[in-house]
């Protein structure tokens, strides 16, 4: 639905310190969010704008708050209450989160590279009950310039129980 709207996925925007990753899941304990997970659960609830036709470059608009009027009128792609999600320090929805109490992850285009991107879709994926274990060795298998995974990625996401979907 994003895409038709706007003409492309989200983005990620390189200006991560906009995003809270220190947050808080529904048992109460804190966790780090990795700032993409964060980004794409902004995106779907009308917190995150992208205008890929901006003269300059993409330009984005962050809000904080769903109660934020910008955000109050702004589309919204889910409904969040259908959903599990850690919080920030507010009681804003931080990151969707898996089965297992993982936020998901999501690759995709960063706005300074959207020439370098070679993948013509997205990545999103569940680390699996081993968490940022799994994340972390994944990750390790992206090249952050193009987001093109490495060839022996389906190795190690099989033997880490990750779970993928993408475009």
């Amino acid at each position: 639905m994003i895409k038709a709207r706007y003409g492309d996925y989200p983005w990620h925007d390189s200006n991560s310190g906009d995003y809270p990753t220190t947050q808080v899941d529904p048992n109460g304990q804190q966790v780090e969010v990795d700032v993409t997970s964060v980004m794409l659960l902004y995106a779907l609830t009308g917190r995150l704008k992208l205008d890929p036709q901006a003269t300059e470059g993409p330009v984005f608009q962050v809000s904080d708050s769903l109660e934020d009027d910008k955000v109050k009128h702004a589309p919204k792609f889910i409904d969040i209450s259908k959903f599990t999600y850690s919080v920030d320090n507010g009681d804003n929805p931080g990151a969707l989160l898996d089965p297992w109490g993982n936020p998901y992850i999501y690759w995709y285009k960063w706005e300074d590279t959207p020439t370098k991107w070679d993948v013509f879709g997205y990545h999103l994926y569940s680390t699996g009950p081993d968490g940022e274990v799994a994340n972390d060795a994944i990750k390790e298998k992206i090249d952050e310039t193009t987001g093109v995974f490495n060839k022996d990625f389906r190795q190690i996401a099989d033997s880490e129980g990750i779970i993928f979907s993408g475009e």
